[in-house]
């Protein structure tokens, strides 16, 4: 774990102060008495007694002799914060409070993260927390031990392990190879490089390079001239995989495949300005591709997300980039409140896309108008942060939190105590958008849980340089067609992923002042977040509603319910979700009576290849439904043909304009007709039109 106490922890408890014995509250549990007998002792300084060497020199311990732990009453963690005051979990969370105090050697409490609940009783005599106070300690092993054992099942004690940011300066799909498994590489095989990274003529500070070997890769950073020397031992210049240089603003990526470097002397790499995607960027006001796939572009301008409170939980929020406004936040890393300096750029990425300012240049995120609150945990989170974040959204009132992090794995305590803590939150009326992840496996947590929405990443060809790493993202070996729409293949996947957003070669705005294209989940998120932000304040299902679970799941439902189905194989259906949420369909398409979602059309075999793209834009059509059918004659379709046609023409499908109501046939009657069309097949149903009202 990371040494918390190399920089002050902002939450850090002053040390306990002796108790005087006149005027101490008797009735007070005492320390023993709250985890049972604990055996005495010696000091904790470094775990079991080290070894000698053979002249009896102390070998030093490079194992922390502690860990910082999360622990809370169990009852307490999995009761809603609008369910009252339970006294038995306030009780014993004091008694977890005075074990932590007594002053014990091999535990120190580092800081109450106190809940919702908390100012309802703070202050009441003889109970300084309330039930739903989760105590931060280190521990060593054998307090550990001691604590489960008095405490049992009544209480949650999960380490505090770190959280990860979903998008990573690294290359993604990189295979580096056990170093225990590999010979000693011969020194006389060494590989130095130098390289100038420059744009536009001018030298490049702070780009990342790495440079890829058989073996291992190397990195290093331009300095201010556009300077870096790389090393790489084992290799020859015969043997280099790839050379990957990756600006830190405004430039595009660059990957060169098989590289020629001349040892030496410097290798110049020249790198494109963003503009040569977008002309005329930054001065001239450019819609990012994910936001025209998610139909921002032809979204009505007066939708805006005004009044939605929306926090993005990340390394905080460049608060003077001109293309950002921030109403507030909280740092909880450091000291000095800084949650309006974003050292790591990630946050501020995040921000733009859900919430850009409309100044008629750089970008326009999805709500501009929101009231964006920067929470700052990164670098250097923990769960524990994550905890006091989420605390904080229920405290402000946020509608909706962008969270572009995970945690590849977890145990069932850590398991428990955060789904409590996001419990609480969906009850408060935070909904949670959380990106599935990027380890290319399994959906990390918090994605993989039922509380959050968790997004996975899709990119589109055509949208970057083909000389930048964006292409190399692509799921499937195949060449993408124009435009195709295709899994990245960095995202996490599995049944917990709800919804696919773009998230490769995402253009956003990044720390202090520049802009810059990136891959990840991370950048998949805000783009959720953004919708639902646009939707909270401005769909009649949601505007007004009472901040609760409710209003939350449906929320996620009209998301849900607003996607298309991308045309991947039927074998990665777990890759997308419900697929890509579109904003239109999302202000348009009603439930049916009752308030349920609308019925999925039935299956419909197709026996035509080139009619299957086109029947995948049909809302409800399942990758599978689309496999060839073996009886050879797609006429037998047509009584399924026809009910989707029904289906469609019912459903409110029309897009609103800021007159009013406008009557528009929908797209996807027109494609139906020309697929019956081409199948010989004539009906009626097709020609109808439908109107609806957007809120």
């Amino acid at each position: 774990m990371p040494d918390r106490k190399a920089k002050p922890d902002p939450r850090e408890e002053p040390a306990p102060e002796p108790t005087s014995t006149s005027g101490t509250d008797t009735s007070e549990v005492s320390p023993a008495e709250a985890v049972g007998p604990v055996a005495s002792s010696p000091a904790v300084t470094g775990g079991d007694d080290p070894p000698s060497g053979p002249t009896g020199t102390r070998v030093e311990h490079l194992v922390a002799p502690t860990k910082q732990y999360l622990i809370a009453a169990r009852g307490a963690v999995n009761q809603l914060a609008t369910a009252g005051i339970d006294m038995a979990a306030v009780q014993q969370n004091q008694n977890i409070a005075n074990a932590l105090q007594s002053g014990a050697d091999g535990i120190r409490l580092v800081a109450r993260l106190r809940g919702p609940q908390s100012v309802a009783i703070l202050g009441a005599p003889g109970i300084p927390d309330a039930q739903d106070t989760i105590y931060l300690a280190e521990l060593s092993d054998q307090r550990v031990d001691e604590f489960r054992r008095n405490l049992g099942n009544q209480a949650i004690i999960a380490e505090d392990v770190p959280v990860e940011l979903a998008a990573s300066s690294a290359p993604s799909g990189i295979m580096v190879r056990d170093p225990g498994l590999l010979p000693i590489m011969p020194l006389a095989d060494v590989v130095n490089v130098s390289l100038v990274v420059r744009g536009n003529g001018q030298a490049l500070a702070g780009a990342n390079v790495y440079l890829m070997g058989s073996i291992f890769l190397a990195q290093g950073v331009s300095d201010a001239d556009g300077r870096v020397e790389i090393t790489l031992f084992g290799e020859r210049p015969d043997t280099l995989r790839s050379l990957y240089v990756k600006p830190l603003a405004d430039f595009w990526s660059l990957l060169v495949p098989r590289p020629a470097l001349v040892a030496g002397q410097p290798n110049v790499v020249d790198l494109q300005p963003l503009s040569a995607q977008f002309p005329g960027f930054p001065g001239q006001q450019t819609w990012g591709w994910g936001q025209v796939a998610m139909g921002l572009d032809r979204l009505d301008n007066s939708f805006r997300g005004g009044g939605v409170k929306v926090a993005v939980v990340d390394s905080g929020i460049q608060r003077d980039h001109p293309n950002l406004q921030v109403a507030a936040g909280r740092d909880l890393v450091t000291t000095n409140d800084a949650w309006g300096e974003d050292t790591v750029g990630h946050g501020t990425h995040c921000a733009g896309v859900i919430a850009a300012r409309d100044i008629g240049s750089g970008i326009r995120g999805f709500a501009p108008d929101v009231e964006l609150h920067a929470v700052r945990i990164f670098p250097g989170a923990q769960i524990s942060h994550l905890v006091e974040a989420l605390n904080y959204c229920i405290e402000s009132g946020i509608d909706v939190v962008n969270m572009s992090l995970g945690i590849p794995q977890l145990g069932p305590e850590q398991i428990e105590l955060l789904q409590g803590k996001l419990r609480q939150a969906r009850a408060a009326g935070v909904a949670c958008i959380v990106a599935a992840g990027n380890s290319a496996g399994p959906v990390q947590f918090p994605g993989a849980l039922p509380e959050v929405l968790a997004v996975a990443a899709v990119g589109q060809q055509g949208t970057y340089p083909a000389t930048s790493y964006h292409g190399s993202q692509v799921y499937t070996d195949a060449v993408p067609a124009a435009n195709e729409i295709f899994s990245a293949k960095f995202t996490c996947f599995g049944d917990e992923v709800d919804v696919a957003a773009p998230g490769v070669a995402v253009l956003s705005t990044f720390a202090p002042r520049g802009y810059v294209a990136m891959d990840g989940t991370s950048m998949a998120a805000p783009h959720v977040a953004g919708m639902a932000a646009l939707l909270v304040g401005h769909h009649p299902e949601l505007r007004g509603q009472q901040r609760d679970s409710g209003r939350v799941d449906g929320l996620f439902e009209i998301i849900r319910r607003s996607c298309r189905r991308l045309p991947f194989p039927a074998s990665d259906g777990q890759r997308q979700g419900a697929g890509l949420p579109i904003l239109q369909s999302a202000f348009t398409a009603a439930p049916a009576s009752g308030g349920s979602t609308p019925a999925t059309p039935p299956a419909i075999p197709v026996d035509r290849p080139d009619l299957a793209k086109d029947f995948s834009m049909f809302k409800g059509i399942q990758p599978a439904e689309l496999e060839p059918a073996s009886h050879g004659n797609l006429q037998v379709a047509l009584q399924g043909l026809e009910q989707l046609a029904e289906n469609l023409t019912q459903q409110e499908l029309s897009t609103a304009s800021v007159d009013g109501p406008k009557v528009k046939r929908d797209p996807r009657l027109q494609t139906l007709d020309l697929a019956l069309a081409a199948a010989g097949i004539s009906t009626s149903t097709t020609t109808a039109t439908s109107t609806s009202t957007t809120g």
